[in-house]
C-alpha cells in the first residue's frame, strides 16, 4: 500500500492529530510533541492552551529556513509531495510563535 496525500481530507487529519494530542495529555504522557505544519499562530494556539491547562510546561521549537537551498531541501523531503511554490508560500507567510526556539535546518540552534 502506497501513501497518497489527499488535501480534501486535511481538516479531518488535523482534527485527528489534535484529538491524539488531547488523549496524550489526558494520559499524562511525560513528553507530548505536536509535530505539524503550523503556519499561522491560530493553528498552534489550541495545542499550547490545552497543554498549559493540563499543567504541562510548553516549549515551542520552530524550524527556520535561511537560504533558498534549505527551502529546496525541505520542499524535496516533504512526504505529502507539496509543490515547491506552495512550500515557499508557506515559508513567506509563516508567523513565528513569540518566544519560540529557532532551530536551523541541520539541527543547529
Amino acid at each position: 500500500m502506497e501513501y497518497q496525500f489527499d488535501a480534501s481530507k486535511l481538516p479531518e487529519a488535523h482534527q485527528v492529530s489534535f484529538g491524539k494530542f488531547i488523549d496524550a495529555l489526558k494520559a499524562k504522557v511525560d513528553v507530548v510533541i505536536a509535530d505539524n505544519t503550523f503556519i499561522r499562530l491560530w493553528e498552534v494556539q489550541n495545542y499550547i492552551k490545552a497543554a498549559e491547562l493540563a499543567g504541562y510546561s510548553v516549549e515551542v521549537y520552530e524550524f527556520r529556513l535561511l537560504t533558498i537551498d534549505e527551502l529546496r531541501a525541505c520542499a524535496g523531503r516533504n512526504v505529502h509531495k507539496v509543490p515547491f511554490d506552495i512550500v515557499a508560500r508557506h515559508v513567506a507567510v509563516f508567523e513565528p510563535w513569540p518566544g519560540a526556539r529557532s532551530v536551523k535546518i541541520g539541527g543547529e540552534q
